[in-house]
């Protein structure tokens, strides 16, 4: 099946957005409307009548140089398929990849698994929790350590579903993160048209915790899509860490979404204490693989380090 290189603006965006829609394993991050927000740029690969798509965001910050890079708040991205066998379609779709891209770094998803001597890969870790059981069954899951957390907080924190506030969430979560995730003045504005943007599309929804007085010790943004919550956006107070806020908050949200077909999707982590927080939730360490690949001249390589 022939594979097209399109530039944006040849894009067919219904087509492209329908097989997002219904492939086997898309996800939100690859969306037209999701890519115009968080990428700079990006063009595409597609197979067909757009059976199967392959975005290609892109830059041209290596001096000039265009090169694929993967952008803020899009974990997983890659060839999106509507059925199975289009999965074997992967070597050729990095092979069409245009030689005017002179530097690659990209995360794929679960279901790509390359395999090629001209790529480097790296597996990365995810971590998914299925919610299409009791709460009672996943709280069974929890780590002893978590159950006593939370069973602490829920004394006296209370929990806020479908929170209004979320044209300044994303500065209290800047300002509650900056020390160790900073965003560039661009990339938050950026952010904040992307939540409103999901949220307009009724595809995203704000959650809170507060104290016994109602001030607000934390809050996560949950995008929705694909039968999956994307834990995408989050953070505590100096005084929700201590009280345990997070623990409660992600209890309640479980609770709130317990027995549907979902599954939560913690994005993430390689960071060891991060990934045993996400873990002692019970949920499944998973990988999906991000591929490197360097065409810049060798006078040009310290380009990519800058």
């Amino acid at each position: 099946m022939q594979i097209r290189y399109l530039p944006n603006k040849k894009i067919d965006r219904t087509a492209w957005d329908t097989c997002i829609r219904e492939a086997v394993n898309g996800r939100i991050y690859a969306y037209s409307w999701y890519l115009d927000q968080t990428a700079s740029h990006w063009d595409a690969l597609v197979a067909g009548n757009y059976e199967a798509v392959f975005p290609l965001p892109w830059n041209a910050k290596l001096g000039g140089i265009k090169q694929i890079y993967h952008p803020y708040f899009s974990q997983q991205l890659g060839l999106f398929y509507k059925e199975a066998p289009f999965g074997e379609l992967l070597p050729d779709f990095l092979d069409a990849i245009p030689k005017k891209f002179r530097f690659i770094t990209l995360a794929l998803n679960e279901a790509n698994k390359p395999n090629s001597a001209h790529w480097h890969i790296q597996e990365k870790t995810n971590y998914l929790l299925d919610l299409d059981k009791s709460v009672e069954e996943i709280r069974a899951g929890y780590s002893k350590s978590l159950r006593k957390r939370v069973r602490k907080a829920a004394e006296s924190l209370q929990f806020i579903s479908d929170a209004k506030d979320l044209e300044n969430f994303v500065g209290r979560y800047h300002q509650h993160l900056k020390s160790t995730f900073e965003l560039n003045s661009q990339a938050y504005k950026e952010a904040r048209q992307l939540l409103n943007l999901i949220h307009k599309k009724e595809q995203g929804t704000l959650f809170r915790v507060d104290d016994p007085t109602g001030k607000s010790l934390g809050e996560i943004f949950l995008p929705r899509s694909h039968n999956r919550l994307y834990y995408l956006m989050g953070y505590a107070t100096l005084e929700g860490k201590q009280q345990n806020s997070t623990h409660f908050l992600l209890d309640q949200i479980f609770q709130y979404y317990a027995q549907q077909d979902l599954i939560f999707d913690f994005e993430g982590s390689s960071i060891p204490n991060i990934a045993s927080f996400f873990a002692s939730f019970g949920a499944e360490k998973v990988s999906y693989p991000a591929i490197q690949l360097d065409r810049l001249p060798r006078a040009l390589s310290w380009l990519k380090d800058r």
